[in-house]
């Protein structure tokens, strides 16, 4: 299935009268992205002529200010992306998806390159279960391991997840009231994600966000949870 067939898809699952609030989303943040690739060529254009150190210096230090403000921005749109279909646990996983390729393709059309791994966990209380989505939109093939440290620990993995790919695995015996740790492996990363499972249905999202450039390469990872 082709990226635009994957937006689609995503838009339509969302109720109606969320439609028109996604579009005008997808339309901010082309619109953020851009500025922010017109803001950054402008700056390098309006110095390249200049050639002592200190102006180098300071072009470079003005330039990865504004990278790691556009990560910033990006880390935000990825939260916005989500939370518009708030209580639709499928559609919050479908939605980071089809921004993350929005996002990467847009980036890749300019000066900077945005890596992206995802991964969104649905705690469903009633039925002791962990649905968990992994999404890879990290520009290559990678290796994942999730483990859950339930009273019988549990795992599951996957070889060569493909850049673009989606995996989809799911943990049992999952207990009310309990606090758990979900070990997430990916190439050379390892992170634990403490889920906090109560009475009610529970959303948790794990975000790995990077921004390259020839100048620099910074890194956002953070995780969010969301009462169902």
């Amino acid at each position: 299935m082709s990226e635009s067939e994957n937006n689609s898809e995503t838009i339509l699952l969302v109720s109606r009268d969320k439609k028109n609030k996604i579009e005008n989303f997808f339309m901010k943040g082309e619109m953020f992205l851009l500025a922010a690739v017109i803001i950054i060529t402008a700056i390098v254009i309006a110095v390249s002529s200049f050639r002592p150190t200190s102006i180098s210096v300071e072009k470079t230090s003005l330039m990865t200010q504004l990278e790691k403000e556009t990560l910033e921005n990006l880390a935000n749109e990825m939260q916005n992306a989500i939370e518009f279909s708030y209580n639709i646990p499928d559609n919050m996983t479908l939605n980071a998806f089809a921004f993350g390729n929005f996002t990467r393709r847009k980036m890749s059309e300019k000066a900077l390159s945005a890596k992206i791994f995802f991964v969104g966990i649905v705690t469903n209380v009633s039925l002791g279960e962990m649905n968990i989505t992994t999404i890879n939109l990290m520009g290559e093939k990678i290796n994942v391991t999730l483990q859950l440290n339930t009273s019988t620990p549990q795992s599951a993995s996957i070889t060569d997840l493909a850049d673009y790919g989606k995996w989809s695995t799911k943990f049992t015996s999952v207990a009310n009231n309990t606090d758990y740790s979900l070990n997430i492996t990916y190439s050379s990363n390892s992170k634990n994600v403490i889920i906090k499972v109560g009475t009610k249905d529970l959303y948790t999202a794990y975000f790995d966000l990077r921004l390259e450039s020839d100048k620099s390469l910074l890194r956002k990872v953070f995780e969010k949870s969301y009462g169902l």
